[in-house]
């Protein structure tokens, strides 16, 4: 991520007082009735609630209604596919949405989350789907049942919304320069985020970070599969003619497993906004695109835990794994690009 002042600061839920009604007293007349009849009246209100389907629905207005449950040690494990959007079948695409991002502080780096397409039954569940505080912050929760963080919950004055993790921070020599001046001058918009410092780290960091902390992968026994599926930046016939040809298998072997796990961990995170390091934008060689779709791959790594690695991809245009947003990795030495390519069937 460059510089850029791209924060979504976190707003406070304004308190709501509701002041009790003053009603008059009213004379009763007192009378009392035996205790026999009294337990049979209680039975029967029960009964007649029982039937008619309970109380009646909380008011718009009702405080409650945004309040989540309390949390017990038995409630089950929130799964992220029942609150995400669903992905079209038309297009492989999730539900566009206008695009909002917020820093958080995450093992002492700045961490980028984008908001996530959520469903209509996502949205009925996200209030009681609240796990662990996220620690520095406040209004930020893990779903519940989760340690890892690929998602976030926030809870906002309207409502709540889903966030996924999108990468970490990174800044060169000259960059973080800058940001210390600016924040000298008080003329950095991160100054007035209350967590943070200067002394966060914002050196290029290596990818087992994410997996641990992130997806909660921590050995190569928690890789169950990865399906490898061709690149589709070319919707020309011949670019789908050509994915089509490349095809998509999946790498369920331990061995294979184990060997790209160790690819991932030792290899380091540049940032983002790294296209010209990425190479595959452009297609300005003699194929063009069709070239980068046969040099490209898409990954999907199921772990043991419900997180889903969907987001890497490799391309052999540069030697180097990638992501969204320009986010780039360090290229890999040629042996390793060699077995790499031999593991994604990349010619």
């Amino acid at each position: 991520m460059k510089p850029q002042e791209l924060l979504h600061l976190l707003g406070e839920i304004d308190e709501r007082h509701i002041a009790p009604a003053l009603d008059a007293p009213r004379p009763r007349r007192s009378f009392k009735l035996p205790l026999g009849l009294c337990a049979c009246l209680c039975l029967l209100l029960g009964a007649v609630l029982w039937l008619s389907g309970g109380l009646p629905p909380a008011e718009p207005g009702d405080p409650t209604v945004q309040s989540p449950p309390a949390q017990t040690p038995d409630m089950s494990r929130v799964r992220a596919a029942d609150l995400l959007a669903p992905v079209s079948p038309a297009d492989g695409q999730m539900t566009e949405q206008a695009l909002r991002c917020s820093l958080l502080p995450i093992a002492g780096r700045i961490a980028e989350y984008h908001e996530a397409a959520v469903s209509e039954t996502g949205k009925v569940l996200l209030p009681g789907s609240l796990g662990k505080a996220l620690e520095g912050v406040s209004d930020w929760y893990l779903p519940r049942g989760h340690e890892e963080l690929r998602y976030l919950i926030h809870r906002e004055p309207d409502g709540y919304t889903l966030w996924e993790f999108a990468c970490f921070t990174v800044l060169d020599d000259g960059e973080l320069a800058e940001l210390e001046q600016a924040v000298a001058d008080g003329q950095s918009a991160w100054s007035e985020l209350p967590w943070f410092s200067l002394d966060l780290d914002f050196s290029p960091y290596p990818y087992s970070l994410v997996l641990e902390q992130i997806y909660g992968v921590s050995s190569a026994d928690e890789l169950l599969c990865v399906t490898v599926s061709p690149a589709n930046m070319d919707n020309t016939d011949e670019g789908k003619a050509l994915q089509a040809e490349i095809g998509t298998f999946q790498i369920t072997d331990a061995q294979s497993l184990a060997r790209l796990y160790d690819v991932l961990c030792a290899m380091t995170c540049l940032g983002g906004d790294n296209w010209a390091l990425i190479g595959v934008s452009g297609g300005d060689g003699d194929g063009g695109l069709l070239d980068v779709v046969r040099q490209t791959r898409y990954l999907t790594i199921e772990t043991a835990g419900e997180p889903t690695v969907t987001t890497l991809k490799y391309t052999a245009c540069s030697d180097r794994f990638y992501e969204y947003g320009g986010v780039a990795y360090s290229a890999l030495d040629a042996d390793a690009a060699a077995a790499l390519c031999r593991l994604f069937g990349i010619d």
